[in-house]
């Protein structure tokens, strides 16, 4: 059996029981979703993912908004598309959901989300810890957290290189953040990102080369689709 590491949440909609050859769709048509519904689901997902939080056989969480089940009632469902899917049933009325601001939508969301999560895991003390500690966080920074991805220590300096999903209401942009730390300095800058996993890329190796940070991206192909969208590769003055 292969263990995956949780790489994203997202939500849907039914109004149907699960049966053969129905599947939800986007949300829209009864559960209406506020600008940054996806992006909820994406911050936990790769934040549990930077803890090493271990999914299971699948590494996608499907929450499915239905009134088809009571309300509040949660079902791990057995519809299967991927064995990397795992769909989760959560009964909702559109009327009670829609009438939310976008505000107090967000907030539902992401109790909905750990709930769901403690629902799958509930025997399972490690996950359980790991869920507590990205809520914490999210509680703590919501739409700011940092997810960490890479950094290099050495005796002579710290880079620490993290990014944010969507951090801003009126962008749809994402942000790489990097923290440049020596004897003398302590130095921060950020960059946009049009997507926020082009950081799987656009960052594969870090150099310090002449008072300089240079982020070298990955060599395939994927990346270099990527690094088009970029003034690759990433250069820095260290001030």
């Amino acid at each position: 059996m292969t263990n995956r590491i949780l790489r994203d949440i997202r939500f849907y909609e039914s109004n149907s029981h699960n049966v053969e050859g129905h599947y939800p769709g986007e949300l829209g048509n009864y559960f209406k979703p506020t600008t940054d519904t996806k992006y909820i689901g994406q911050r936990i997902a790769r934040k549990l993912n930077e803890l090493s939080f271990i999914s299971g056989t699948f590494d996608h969480i499907y929450i499915n908004l239905t009134t088809a089940l009571d309300k509040n009632e949660i079902l791990i469902s057995k519809r299967f598309i991927d064995k990397r899917i795992q769909y989760v049933d959560y009964g909702l009325e559109p009327s009670e959901f829609n009438s939310l601001n976008e505000s107090e939508r967000d907030k539902f969301t992401t109790e909905l989300v750990f709930k769901t999560l403690k629902r799958l895991y509930e025997t399972e003390i490690s996950c359980l810890q790991l869920i507590d500690e990205a809520k914490q966080i999210i509680d703590k920074f919501c739409d700011k957290i940092v997810i960490e991805y890479k950094n290099k220590k050495t005796k002579d300096y710290k880079v620490y290189i993290g990014y944010q999903i969507r951090p801003e209401r009126n962008s749809d942009l994402s942000r790489m953040i990097l923290h440049y730390i020596d004897k003398n300095t302590d130095f921060n800058c950020d960059v946009d990102l049009y997507h926020y996993g082009d950081i799987y890329s656009m960052v594969d190796t870090i150099k310090i080369i002449d008072n300089q940070i240079i982020l070298l991206p990955k060599k395939s192909f994927e990346a270099e689709i990527v690094a088009k969208h970029y003034d690759k590769p990433f250069v820095f003055d260290i001030k």
